[in-house]
């Protein structure tokens, strides 16, 4: 006999033990869960990434992964669930200028992009 369970039933499951356990959504609206001692972010996106419904994103086991919530929402998951959020990115003329340049020099963020 196969048993297939719900994802929302193992990871209430799972947070029973692990309560750093935390969620996301991810850019198509499925759910993300991650150990939020583990996760930095909220992360800027600069506006090459902001394409398919990405708003924010953070760094999972050192890969980029990119979310639906806003930068206010991943930083709320992260510390309802025992983490330490990186602060807010606020978007100015001066961050935006930067980021631009360093793209354009290749020293921009080498993090590598969950699939």
């Amino acid at each position: 006999m196969l048993v297939i369970e719900l994802p929302e039933f193992v990871a209430s499951t799972v947070k029973a033990n692990s309560p750093t356990l935390a969620k996301l959504s991810l850019p198509d609206g499925n759910p993300v869960w991650f150990n939020a001692e583990n996760a930095s972010g909220p992360l800027r996106l600069v506006p090459s990434q902001k394409v398919s419904g990405a708003l924010s994103a953070l760094l999972i086991s050192g890969k980029r992964q990119y979310v639906a919530n806003t930068h206010d929402e991943v930083a709320e998951a992260i510390a309802a669930a025992g983490g330490s959020p990186l602060p807010i990115p606020v978007d100015s003329f001066l961050t935006t200028t930067l980021i631009f340049l360093r793209t354009l020099r290749g020293t921009a963020s080498t993090e590598k992009d969950w699939d």
